[in-house]
């Protein structure tokens, strides 16, 4: 079975050959297991340990910062490199809802549109992908990017005492990505 089929019988609850496996890594990872394997891509990579990967295709936004900070993403959110010796992750550096105490102010908050991606751009892309792996599209964690516009502890503790606000920002996460 190729990739896709593997994935495909998955997702349809048919027995594969075998269960399909996937690949995360930071880049410092898979940037040595190329030196060491001396593989030039991510498909010469996925060939040679015989990972099902997934082809990972998003629409490219038309619109990359929020409207009212230059320095943030789409969501307000603006994110800082923190080194950890071998390599770096981001870490959040503001909570642009940190402020908010109603839902009105929720709905009142510039909030990013589906629309502000290039779909034509998008299409072209999936008509392209390799025919043997399967296309995932999304990335969907509404209380993490919740608790980054809120910030941790406030998020957590409007569980409890604001359990209005977290709907409504939960409602405006979730209609973007299902529009999208």
């Amino acid at each position: 079975m190729t990739p896709r089929e593997r994935w495909l019988a998955l997702f349809a609850r048919e027995k594969p050959d075998r269960i399909p496996t996937d690949y995360w890594a930071t880049d410092e990872v898979t940037e040595r297991l190329f030196r060491e394997l001396r593989c030039s891509s991510k498909e010469e990579l996925y060939t040679r340990l015989h990972i099902d990967g997934l082809y990972h295709l998003e629409p490219p936004r038309t619109v990359l910062h929020h409207p009212n900070d230059p320095e943030a993403d789409i969501w307000g959110v603006r994110r800082s490199k923190i080194s950890y010796g071998a390599g770096e992750y981001d870490e959040f550096a503001n909570h642009p809802l940190a402020g908010v105490t109603s839902v009105e102010e929720i709905h009142a908050y510039h909030w990013p549109s589906a629309e502000e991606h290039d779909y034509e751009w998008y299409r072209k892309a999936i008509r392209n992908a390799p025919p043997h792996r399967c296309v995932r599209s999304g990335d969907f964690e509404p209380f993490l990017l919740y608790c980054a516009m809120r910030g941790m502890e406030q998020a957590m503790m409007d569980l409890i005492a604001e359990p209005e606000i977290v709907t409504a920002a939960l409602d405006h996460i979730f209609e973007y990505y299902y529009d999208l």
